[in-house]
């Protein structure tokens, strides 16, 4: 993925957080 129209992106550590909390969320449910 990347940034929209060269903003600052979200940090790299924290998109990845945020996909294992999808996919862990997914998981579960």
């Amino acid at each position: 993925m990347y940034s929209h129209t060269g903003r600052p992106s979200i940090p790299p550590e924290r998109l990845l957080k945020s996909m294992i909390l999808m996919a862990l969320y997914s998981v579960r449910s």
